[in-house]
C-alpha cells in the first residue's frame, strides 16, 4: 500500500492571528516590528538597498509556515486528515471492503485499476458504494457487481479520494489546540528535541510535547 498526497488544503486549522494571540498569553509577546514609513526621506547620497520583505509579512509567513508544518505533524500522528484535500491510495490486490485511510472521508473521486498489459480502466462509480459515515471510511462493490479481475503483480489499483473537513471549524478543538501548541514549541524553541525551562534551568528532550501527544491520543487512527 502507498499514499500519495495530490491537492494539499488551501486553509489550515487555525489562522496567524490566533497563533500569535496564543504565543502572546504561551511566552513572551510577540511584537510585530512596524513597516517603515515610505513616505520618509532618504539621505542625500546614499543608494536604495536592495528590497527585502517587510518585518511584519516575515514574521507572519513564518508563523504560517509553522502552522502548516504543525498540522501535518499532527495528522501524521493521527492518521487523519483535518481539511480538504486529495490523496491516492495504490493497492495491490483488492479485498471485498477497502479501507480508506486518513478519515474524515469526503468521496471517492475515482477508482482506477491496471492490467496485465499495463492498461488503465476505470470503475463505474455506480458499481461501487463509498461509505462516508465510517471512520475510517471505506468503499466496496454494489450487490451483483465485482472487482475486476487481471491486476498487473504491483500497484494495479489506485484509489484517489478526498479526506478532511470542510471548515476550519469543524476540526475538533483538541486539534486546533494542539496545533497552537506545537506552533508556540517551535517558536521559542528552535532546536530539534531540546526544551528550555524557565530562566534556563529546566532541560528535557522530546521531539512532540506530552500536551500535544495527549490531546491528539483521543482520536488517533491507529493502523491495522
Amino acid at each position: 500500500m502507498a499514499l500519495k498526497l495530490i491537492e494539499a488544503p488551501e486553509i489550515e486549522p487555525v489562522t496567524v492571528d490566533q497563533a500569535i494571540r496564543h504565543l502572546n498569553e504561551y511566552a513572551e509577546p510577540v511584537d510585530e516590528p512596524e513597516p517603515e514609513d515610505p513616505e520618509g526621506e532618504e539621505p542625500e547620497g546614499e543608494q536604495e538597498p536592495p528590497e527585502e520583505p517587510e518585518p511584519v509579512d516575515a514574521l507572519r509567513e513564518h508563523i504560517a509556515d509553522l502552522i502548516a508544518t504543525a498540522r501535518e505533524s499532527c495528522e501524521e500522528y493521527q492518521n487523519r486528515a483535518y481539511l480538504t484535500q486529495t490523496w491516492e491510495l495504490w493497492l495491490d490486490c483488492w479485498t471485498p471492503i477497502i479501507t480508506i485511510p486518513r478519515p474524515p472521508l469526503q468521496s471517492i473521486e475515482s477508482i482506477k485499476w491496471y492490467d496485465t498489459a499495463n492498461v488503465e480502466h476505470t470503475i463505474e462509480a455506480a458499481d461501487y458504494f463509498a461509505d462516508v459515515n465510517s471512520e475510517p471510511g471505506r468503499v466496496l462493490m454494489n450487490p451483483g457487481k465485482s472487482w475486476p479481475a487481471g491486476l498487473r503483480p504491483v500497484s494495479g489499483i489506485c484509489i484517489t479520494f478526498t479526506a478532511g473537513y470542510t471548515e476550519a471549524a469543524n476540526v475538533p478543538r483538541r486539534v486546533r489546540q494542539a496545533i497552537l501548541l506545537l506552533v508556540a514549541e517551535w517558536y521559542l524553541n528552535r532546536e530539534a528535541t531540546s526544551l528550555t525551562g524557565k530562566g534556563g534551568v529546566e532541560k528535557f528532550n522530546r521531539e512532540i510535547p506530552f500536551g500535544v501527544t495527549r490531546l491528539l491520543d483521543y482520536d488517533r487512527v491507529v493502523p491495522v
